[in-house]
């Protein structure tokens, strides 16, 4: 199996790298814990993230990397 990584960005802006098919949830970060107006929050095996892209974006990374 080959990994297949997308860079996305931290809320600090640091990027932080992600396995794309490790994304089980993809929801806007204005309804999660992450309490900004923009961005989003992923769920990765468990583990909750919050980064400045966009669910739209978000996909179209993961679509993009396939």
């Amino acid at each position: 199996m080959i990994l297949t990584l997308i860079v996305l960005t931290q809320l600090d802006g640091s990027p932080i790298w992600v396995e794309s098919a490790a994304v089980q949830a993809i929801r806007p970060a204005i309804r999660s814990h992450c309490q900004v107006p923009h961005g989003s929050a992923i769920r990765l095996s468990g583990i909750g993230l919050c980064v400045r892209e966009t669910p739209d974006e978000v996909r179209e990374k993961i679509r993009s990397a396939k």
